[in-house]
């Protein structure tokens, strides 16, 4: 058994402070607000994505939580509403980032032959990889999300995952602040660099396009800071056996799960986590 919990309420910015570099950023009340905001600033600057695709892309995270009854956040908050919340570290508002949630989650993980014993139904693990950057690292290291690319490699190599895109069925990613869904789409090679967006605008991510993604709601939705991978987990076990009664799709068989502390964002040393799961054809 694999469990987590999340049920001691902290004050996480004070907490996602101390992460800070003591010298520099700590004396200056740097937070996840900030971090979160310079990575999301980079990403208007070297693309063409604005600040409505954020919008956009928290509105489809939103709309598809409102549906699940396990997500923390149930309100389908609409691009006018999310545009219109107030602005907590530029280019970001309240709504494109997401809080905290308590509560706890588990998995049992079993060989091939005791899975067989205890369900009909099982889902298997057939990739997986980490990554995780220097601390002190620079900002290209960062914002290019190389620890990211480098766990999603080792996934693909063990699922053996040529075309991500076409291979993969569905997401589950933790995106706590909603432009790192559009910067994952591109580490995560379902699209070139800087085409983050157009995935979005053209509604191939949607619940219901080629390739959806957070038909959970994503980390808008749910995010708990120690339970959140399993969660994706869950999530994407219930898409697979054909439980998530919001999935745009039936008899989805492979998906991609992602977790990331990405509380730490671009003070350095951000770790990410792939797996691949899949269900019997």
């Amino acid at each position: 058994m694999v469990a987590s919990s999340d049920n001691v309420k902290t004050d996480f910015n004070y907490v996602t402070n101390t992460v800070a570099d003591p010298f520099f950023r700590g004396p200056l009340g740097f937070n996840h607000f900030q971090s979160y905001g310079l990575l999301a600033m980079d990403c208007l600057n070297t693309s063409d994505v604005t600040e409505d695709d954020f919008a956009l892309a928290a509105a489809k995270n939103y709309q598809c939580g409102s549906s699940n009854p396990y997500a923390h956040v149930t309100k389908a908050h609409t691009v006018d509403e999310i545009k219109g919340s107030p602005m907590l570290s530029w280019p970001l508002r309240s709504l494109e980032i997401a809080g905290l949630s308590n509560g706890a989650a588990a998995i049992l993980l079993a060989s091939e032959k005791k899975a067989g014993e205890i369900t009909k139904n099982p889902v298997w693990i057939t990739g997986q990889g980490a990554g995780t950057n220097t601390y002190y690292g620079n900002w290209k290291e960062l914002s290019s999300r190389a620890a990211l690319k480098k766990a999603a490699q080792k996934a693909y190599d063990s699922a053996g995952i040529k075309d991500p895109k076409n291979d993969l069925d569905f997401l589950e990613i933790s995106n706590p602040f909603s432009p790192f869904e559009l910067m994952a789409y591109e580490a995560l090679g379902i699209c070139e660099e800087g085409a983050g967006a157009h995935l979005l605008r053209d509604g191939v991510t949607a619940v219901d396009g080629q390739l959806p993604v957070n038909m959970s709601g994503g980390s808008l939705c749910a995010n708990g800071p120690n339970s959140s991978g399993i969660y994706r987990i869950i999530q994407a076990m219930m898409i697979l056996q054909n439980e998530m009664s919001n999935a745009g799709k039936k008899d989805l068989s492979r998906g991609l799960v992602h977790d990331s502390d990405m509380s730490i964002g671009a003070v350095g040393g951000d770790s990410h986590a792939v797996l691949v799961m899949e269900k019997e054809a």
